[in-house]
């Protein structure tokens, strides 16, 4: 049985109504302290370079440039649609087959190691309504009724974003996601004006952020902990460090605390297991998961309960995440550079294909005929140098006029 196995084996069996009930009274008398847990985003996206599909719907210009500015307030590079329809017209591609993975594809290799992001808006309504009610207000001995009247706006926001990888051509599947926000004005004088659409839309957008955010970026969870401030041992002066920030002198009191409490006479049970268990919490906001566990490890013999278990369960959900966010950084550069590098090569590839003005020269020296090379130039890609300089040298070499018209008018239609 591995370690975890037990580990959770243990909490199940130290779970009983009595344990519950001393954990609410702990929560009550002792404070609690928030841990963060980094976490990998929800997709493995290995991208420096987002681009935005056309998005259609009343709500869909909001959703994007919210969902653009998140994308450059985090260092990636955002094409914009305008740029990406240029694109797809350059390189023959259609907007509705963007999401065949073979085009996505296609499309990584003109682009880079990127992203396409495609926003469908499935829902965007408001809704508006009055409502008056009677109140009573006493003043001077007097008792008044007042009519309060009410203004709502509700909205109803639903839409959904699908990832198309670019470098890969893997699509990832559709994330839907929802708000439906609700504000209101009162007065007392006739019915206020609504809440301003455009307003609650924005509540409503800022409310599926968060989703968002963890989809595509790596995002921190906050754990509430119970932290033992009682007298004995001088886990109390733990616990004020902790407190006013300095956690590396929280952590050194937390460890004489416990060697204090475990030299100590008759030191009752329970108090050796606070005491280990908040040495245990020490190491786990610091990051020494391993040294975490064992210290809770000897805090649930010692004082079994709900605290110690979520303690424990809290260390194994953080070391797995933080498991896993080291796998995704590191993964990410190398696969980005790896891209970089592929990209590189075919591109080196494809221009080491194309058809140059010293290969014109060769072709016409080697006798072929006009014709021929005029065939060759139309169907043919082209990396053909046409400045003033390189045309006076293709006339001294022997082409034609025709032959260089040609080449010129190849050379415009790829700028």
């Amino acid at each position: 049985m591995t370690r975890t196995n037990t580990l959770i084996g243990s909490l199940l069996l130290t779970v009983s109504f009595g344990s519950v009930a001393t954990a609410q009274f702990a929560r009550l008398v002792n404070p609690t302290v928030n841990v963060a847990v980094n976490h990998r985003p929800d997709l493995d996206l290995r991208v420096d370079t987002i681009l935005f599909a056309p998005a259609t719907g009343m709500c869909s210009d909001e959703i994007v440039l919210v969902l653009e500015s998140l994308f450059a307030e985090r260092g990636l590079d955002v094409v914009q649609r305008e740029q990406l329809e240029v694109m797809l017209l350059e390189n023959d591609l259609v907007m509705s087959g963007l999401a065949a993975p073979a085009t996505a594809a296609k499309l990584g290799k003109v682009v880079g190691p990127s992203a396409l992001v495609v926003v469908r808006e499935l829902r965007c309504a408001d809704e508006k309504s009055r409502s008056k009610r009677e109140t009573q207000r006493t003043e001077d001995d007097k008792t008044y009724t007042v009519t309060r009247y009410t203004a709502k706006t509700r909205f109803d926001l639903k839409f959904s974003i699908q990832v198309a990888d670019l470098s890969t051509g893997r699509v990832f599947g559709t994330k839907v996601f929802e708000a439906t926000p609700e504000f209101e004005k009162e007065s007392s004088e006739g019915f206020p004006r609504h809440p301003a659409r455009y307003d609650v839309l924005d509540v409503a957008i800022g409310q599926v952020m968060p989703g968002v955010r963890q989809m595509f970026f790596p995002w921190t969870e906050t754990q509430n902990l119970v932290f033992f401030n009682n007298d004995k041992c001088g886990m109390k002066e733990a616990y004020q460090a902790l407190k006013e920030g300095f956690q590396d002198q929280a952590f050194e009191l937390s460890q004489e605390a416990l060697e204090a409490c475990k030299n100590g006479p008759k030191i009752n049970p329970r108090v050796l297991g606070s005491a280990y268990y908040n040495l245990g919490t020490m190491q786990f906001i610091l990051g020494d998961f391993e040294a975490a566990l064992e210290n809770l490890e000897q805090a649930l013999t010692a004082r079994p309960g709900e605290i110690v278990n979520e303690g424990i369960t809290g260390v194994l959900r953080a070391q797995q995440a933080d498991l896993e966010m080291q796998e995704y950084l590191e993964n990410t550069q190398v696969e980005l550079d790896l891209q970089n590098s592929t990209l590189e090569t075919e591109r080196e590839a494809e221009a080491a294909d194309n058809l140059t003005n010293e290969d014109i020269v060769q072709m016409v020296e080697s006798k072929l005929s006009e014709t021929l090379i005029l065939m060759k130039i139309k169907t043919s890609k082209t990396s053909f140098d046409v400045r003033t300089d390189a045309l006076l040298a293709l006339t001294n070499a022997g082409i034609s006029e025709n032959v260089i018209v040609a080449m010129m008018e190849s050379k415009a239609r790829s700028n």
